[in-house]
């Protein structure tokens, strides 16, 4: 009887890619939402960033900023966090180039 070989490939999961802001203010269509400034909007390949090249009307927006729901401990003004994007949101916003809503995976401090 010949035996019988067993090989078990591990999946090797791909880590996730972390984007940086900083919190600037409780804003949004949320209770809970918050403005942040992405650190470096430019470098990210995420969806929820529009191209350098779309004109806009104001300092934040859908190149530079996004809004997410934060706990309290880190909705300070200033403070700097890491997130992992999950989806979009719903806006209640009608300017088509303001920030986007997002959902994360995973939010602290940095």
């Amino acid at each position: 009887m010949a035996g019988t070989l067993l090989v078990l490939a591990a999946c090797k999961k791909e880590k996730e890619k972390e984007s940086t802001g900083e919190v600037i203010e409780k804003k949004g269509c949320y209770t809970d939402s918050y403005l942040v400034k992405l650190t470096d909007p430019g470098i990210t390949e995420n969806s929820f960033v529009c191209p350098q090249t779309t004109p806009v009307a104001t300092d934040y927006n859908c190149t530079n900023a996004v809004f997410i729901h934060l706990p309290l401990e880190l909705g300070t003004p200033g403070k700097k966090i890491r997130f992992v994007f999950s989806r979009e949101e719903v806006s209640c916003l009608s300017y088509t180039n303001s920030p986007k809503h997002i959902i994360v995976k995973s939010v602290r401090a940095d």
